[in-house]
């Protein structure tokens, strides 16, 4: 998650943490389930890698969340995070 006197973000992993707990999983079996590294969910739960196609697509599959819901929120956080590294450029250059 990241702040700016403008605005919050948070990233999509933040609401796949969320899911994965509610459903009682731990995260070496929602990798599994997802067929993907630990490392590389962790890394997607702290926002540190983007919410590709493929992710979304694997996403819905596991825990049955549609694709466009993954695609709307990954557009959204982007969109968020270049208006803050926007707003906070121009409060550096004042």
């Amino acid at each position: 998650m990241r702040y700016s006197n403008y605005t919050i973000d948070i990233p999509s992993g933040a609401t796949i943490r969320e899911q994965i707990e509610n459903r009682g999983m731990k995260q070496k079996e929602f990798a599994l389930r997802m067929g993907l590294s630990e490392n590389h969910i962790s890394r997607l739960i702290n926002g540190q890698v983007e919410l590709t196609q493929d992710v979304a697509l694997r996403l819905e599959s596991v825990l049955g969340i549609p694709v466009s819901f993954w695609n709307n929120m990954e557009v959204i956080y982007l969109e968020k995070l270049k208006c803050i590294e926007d707003k906070d450029d121009m409060d550096i250059k004042k």
